[in-house]
C-alpha cells in the first residue's frame, strides 16, 4: 500500500503526496466519505454511492484514494474494505506530525510537484518571502550565504555568457529544478532546448511543465520558437478582445487563465548563430514577449557578430568569466575579464546593481 501525506492548501484545496511522487487532488467528498466509512467500520463504494449520492465510478475512484492514504485496506475482491484508522482526526493528526506546517502553500505555488529531493540552491530559496509571493521567481544565484532571487516580471528576458569552462549548465539545472519543483504546471509551462544533452535526466525530462520533449536538434528549435510566435500573436489577439494590454493585466479580468512560458535555448556550439530562423524567433520573443507572459533564457557563447549584437541586447545579463577584453566590452562589464572561477558571474539586471554572485553557496 502506498502511504500519503495529506496536504491542506491556503486555496482550501486537499491535495495527496504519495511516497512514489504520485500526485492527486482527492476528491472534493473525500472528508465526508472517509468520516463515513470511519463511522461504518467498513469502506464499499456501494456505501459511499448510496449515502453520498454520487455515481458508482466516482464512489469507487473516492474508494482508491481512500486505500492510497492508507485509511482502508487493499482490496480482496468484492468484499468490503477494513478501516485501518479510529478516527479522522487521527489520521489528520498524523500528516500534522510527519509534514508539519511547511506543507502549507499559496495556491500559486504546489509542492506536490517538488521531487524527493533538491537542489541546495533550492531548498534554500523555499523561504518565507518567495512562498508568500504572488509571482514567479527564479533563482539567480548565491550572494556570499544568501539566495538571491528576483521576479520574472522585473528580469524580463536573461542572456547567458556562457563557455566551456564556466558552470552555467549548473546554474541552469538550478533554475529549471526550482521553476519546476515550486510551481504548477497550471501557471507554468516550459520549452527547453539544449544540444549539450545534460538536461536529458528526470525529473526534468518528464515533468509535466513541458510543452514539448526537450528539444536537443538545431531544426527542431526553429519549430519550437515558430510555435511561441504564434501563440503569442494568440495572446496579443485574446488581450485586443478583453481590452487589456498586459499579460498581468489579463490576470485581473477573471477570464480563463494563461500560464507563463519560459522558454531556455541552452548552447555551446556556433550553430545557434548561423541559424537565421531561431535568430527572427528569438529576435520576435526579446521584443514582445514579455507583454503576453513569455520569457526568454538564451546561454550561449558570443559568436557571429550579428548574433552577439542581438544577445547584448537583452534587458538582463548574466555573464561567466570573459577571455578577451573585447567580449567583456560588448558585455558592457570589464568586471568579467577579472572573475576567477568557473561558478562566479556578474548579475546585470535590467534596473539596479550589478552583483557578483555564485553557482554555489
Amino acid at each position: 500500500m502506498d502511504m500519503a501525506k495529506y496536504i491542506l492548501t491556503s486555496d482550501g484545496k486537499i491535495h495527496v503526496r504519495t511516497e512514489n511522487v504520485s500526485l492527486f487532488d482527492v476528491d472534493e467528498k473525500f472528508e465526508e466519505a472517509a468520516r463515513l466509512v470511519i463511522d461504518n467500520g467498513v469502506g464499499s463504494a456501494s456505501l459511499i454511492q448510496r449515502r453520498l449520492e454520487v455515481g458508482y465510478a466516482r464512489a469507487a475512484r473516492i474508494l482508491d484514494q481512500l486505500e492510497q492514504v492508507g485509511i482502508l485496506e487493499s482490496s480482496d475482491g468484492n468484499k468490503p474494505r477494513g478501516v485501518l484508522i479510529s478516527s479522522f482526526d487521527e489520521f489528520i493528526k498524523r500528516d500534522e506530525k510527519e509534514t508539519g506546517p511547511e506543507e502549507i502553500y499559496p495556491e500559486d505555488i504546489k509542492k506536490e510537484w517538488a521531487p524527493i529531493q533538491m537542489a541546495d540552491l533550492s531548498l534554500s530559496l523555499l523561504q518565507k518571502d518567495v512562498l508568500n509571493s504572488k509571482e514567479i521567481r527564479i533563482p539567480l544565484g548565491f550572494d556570499k550565504k544568501k539566495v538571491a532571487s528576483a521576479p520574472l516580471d522585473e528580469v524580463g528576458h536573461i542572456y547567458i555568457f556562457n563557455s566551456p569552462m564556466c558552470n552555467s549548465i549548473g546554474l541552469l539545472k538550478t533554475q529549471l529544478e526550482f521553476l519546476t519543483s515550486t510551481y504548477s504546471p497550471d501557471v507554468l509551462k516550459l520549452i527547453v532546448s539544449d544540444d549539450t544533452r545534460l538536461f536529458s535526466n528526470p525529473p526534468l525530462a518528464n515533468s509535466p511543465h513541458l510543452l514539448t520533449p526537450i528539444i536537443y536538434e538545431q531544426s527542431k528549435i526553429q519549430n519550437a520558437l515558430g510555435w511561441v510566435s504564434a501563440e503569442m500573436e494568440r495572446r496579443f489577439r485574446i488581450f485586443q478582445e478583453t481590452g487589456v494590454s498586459t499579460f498581468e493585466a489579463y490576470g485581473k479580468t477573471g477570464n480563463p487563465p494563461l500560464p507563463r512560458i519560459v522558454c531556455i535555448v541552452s548552447s555551446t556550439s556556433s550553430r545557434l548563430a548561423y541559424d537565421e530562423d531561431s535568430y527572427y524567433g528569438i529576435e520576435n520573443i526579446l521584443t514582445s514577449g514579455h507583454l503576453v507572459g513569455v520569457n526568454l533564457i538564451v546561454a550561449s557563447p558570443l559568436l557571429e557578430r550579428k548574433f552577439s549584437k542581438l544577445m547584448t541586447s537583452f534587458p538582463t545579463k548574466i555573464v561567466f568569466k570573459t577571455f578577451s577584453t573585447s567580449q567583456a566590452d560588448l558585455l558592457g562589464t570589464d568586471d568579467a575579464f577579472e572573475l576567477t572561477s568557473k561558478d562566479e558571474f556578474l548579475f546585470i539586471p535590467a534596473y539596479g546593481e550589478v552583483k557578483k554572485l555564485n553557482v554555489n553557496g
